[in-house]
């Protein structure tokens, strides 16, 4: 943009009035959104998202665009962040964004007053917004808030330091609360998961007898891989255990009154279903991924009409394996999202996966005229291995290392995942 011009526009909205609507007031520009909220001494509430991200499609619709959410931030500086694009990518590694959506808090002098990650329902996530800025708050609450933005933001080596260091007293009144063991078995799995460290699977077993919230569907879907390794009696044990919980989670809050449902009715179901596979229950497995399409297909009969829904039933058609219904339901998503990359690009990957790499180029072709930035490396990854499936190995390594050569700077880990792609296909 202009400089002249960006600095006259920056001019007026400083001047507008503190009480003003913030209907439509989201801004795309960091320095800009920095520069508001100092003058006027605001909160900054930065939304990082993506076009492919299903829980944004939900939080779109289902928080943000609301009157609660709008009454809650109307002294709010608000900022939307597109990963994909290069400056969205640079912030995204800047401040440690690992999950999508992450909301992150900013004070008016743009220190980080906590994060919100994922998933929530409006009167969930109004609630972590309210005790994120709460400016009066007793030691036990502090530490909790502390620990929670710390897994918010994978950051779980400093939250091991900062438990470390608290005062005696202080912990054992901590470990009092049932919030507080839920989360440092939180932080125990994760550095298990994530880190390497031991005990992991000891959290995990704790959390699958104490929570009872839409979160525990997290912590099997990240704890799993702890089971990899495994003696056999054990991994049966956990895995009984596991399903007892989870089916208890799903019956209680997926297949239930739509103001008693978690926000992320994908995850829950997925778990579950990986669940049944490992043990050998492929009857249910169907089962509830039948019950899940037919939940969706009742709350939104109109494809286009609730995005995060589409996706879902997509997602899970796909996982069902239903070769005929997933087709014809690409359809309908690309004529209700014409403008959108993401299909065109999805339904040419399923077809790659389905060994249909033909007729996955001609879908390619269309997506590469609408993706921009990073995903535009997804998308030639897709035309990549669908090359090497016909047969066309050098083409295909040639793409990749044009693209990750190109793009190397702007996107640095999106451009190396690709250079290993193209490394693995030169080799074979």
């Amino acid at each position: 943009m202009n400089r002249g011009i960006f600095s006259f526009c920056a001019f007026l909205f400083l001047c507008l009035p503190t009480n003003a609507s913030n209907e439509s007031l989201w801004l795309t520009d960091w320095n800009q959104a920095v520069d508001i909220a100092r003058a006027q001494n605001k909160h900054v509430l930065v939304d990082f998202y993506a076009p492919w991200c299903y829980s944004c499609y939900y939080m779109d619709k289902q928080v943000l665009a609301n009157n609660g959410f709008a009454a809650a931030t109307k002294d709010f500086v608000l900022l939307k962040v597109d990963v994909d694009q290069k400056e969205g990518a640079a912030l995204k590694e800047k401040h440690r964004v690992s999950f999508l959506p992450t909301y992150l808090i900013l004070t008016s002098d743009s220190r980080v007053a906590g994060r919100i990650t994922g998933e929530q329902t409006e009167k969930d996530f109004l609630a972590q917004l309210s005790e994120i800025i709460k400016s009066s708050e007793s030691d036990e609450e502090k530490a909790i808030k502390t620990l929670r933005a710390r897994l918010a933001a994978a950051e779980y080596e400093a939250a091991e330091r900062e438990i470390a260091g608290l005062e005696k007293t202080l912990n054992e009144r901590l470990d009092q609360r049932l919030q507080w063991r839920i989360l440092t078995d939180r932080l125990g799995l994760m550095a298990a998961a994530r880190l390497g460290r031991p005990g992991g699977l000891e959290h995990l077993k704790r959390l699958l007898k104490t929570e009872t919230s839409c979160d525990l569907a997290y912590d099997f879907y990240f704890g799993r891989k702890l089971l990899e390794n495994e003696d056999p009696q054990t991994k049966r044990t956990v895995l009984k255990n596991a399903q007892q919980a989870l089916e208890r989670l799903v019956n209680r809050r997926f297949f239930a009154a739509a103001e008693n449902r978690c926000a992320d009715f994908r995850t829950g179901i997925e778990t579950l279903a990986d669940v049944y596979a490992q043990r050998g229950a492929k009857n249910k497995q169907a089962a509830l991924l039948k019950r899940a399409v037919r939940q969706i297909q009742q709350d939104a009969p109109r494809v286009g009409a609730d995005r995060n829904r589409d996706d879902n039933l997509r997602f899970f058609l796909e996982l069902a394996g239903d070769d005929g219904k997933i087709r014809s339901f690409y359809a309908e998503l690309i004529e209700a999202y014409p403008q959108d990359y993401v299909y065109p690009h999805r339904f040419s990957k399923y077809l790659v996966g389905s060994g249909q790499a033909q007729e996955a180029l001609s879908w390619n072709e269309r997506a590469a005229k609408l993706c921009y930035g990073a995903n535009c490396l997804a998308v030639a990854g897709v035309k990549a291995k669908a090359m090497a499936a016909l047969g066309r190995r050098e083409e295909a390594v040639r793409l990749l290392q044009n693209a990750a050569q190109k793009n190397q700077r702007a996107f640095p880990k999106e451009s190396a995942a690709l250079a290993v792609v193209a490394k693995e296909l030169s080799n074979k």
